[in-house]
């Protein structure tokens, strides 16, 4: 998979018609990983390039429809208000679709990678997290449009209807 090094604006994942720019900010993070989905197999980028505290990277030859979060390594020093944790699977916060619900009864907000016995639920539902769904949307967002398979949700903000095509 080739990587490029992007632009660090506009923060998200923005699709040009070639391929999707990934950017996230992060003053803190000593490494930003985007994990990109196909089923249940993760694929993790490194996003080497920092610029005003923004993480990005440009991958070409993909787009809307994509599963992706973000695993942000830095410090854990809550005292600080420092809280990272690479284990957990971030969702990019500029994102304009998740999919799949999200369990806040479930949460891990323990600050280690879950592996024992005790930890398997949160192992289990590893599947089930939501993650960001790469969208298209016309050059003024007024029309977004979701992709996933051959199913396709339109939402158009103007006359503030959806459909699934």
């Amino acid at each position: 998979m080739k990587v490029w090094p992007g632009r660090p604006f506009p923060l998200g994942a923005t699709w040009d018609d070639e391929g999707t720019n990934f950017s996230l900010f992060s003053e803190h993070a000593e490494r930003v990983e985007l994990c990109l989905f196909d089923g249940d197999r993760e694929a993790r980028v490194d996003l080497n390039d920092v610029t005003a505290h923004n993480w990005h990277c440009y991958i070409p030859g993909i787009g809307p429809g994509l599963r992706y979060g973000y695993r942000v390594h830095g410090p854990y020093d809550p005292a600080s208000g420092h809280r990272f944790n690479p284990s957990k699977l971030l969702i990019d916060p500029y994102a304009k679709a998740i999919e799949g619900p999200v369990l806040w009864d479930l949460a891990n907000v323990l600050p280690y990678v879950p592996s024992s016995a005790e930890d398997a639920d949160l192992l289990r539902l590893r599947r089930e997290l939501p993650r960001d769904l790469e969208t298209e949307a016309d050059e003024d967002r007024r029309i977004l449009r979701v992709r996933r398979g051959t199913a396709e949700l339109v939402a158009d903000f103007d006359n503030m209807t959806a459909e699934i095509r």
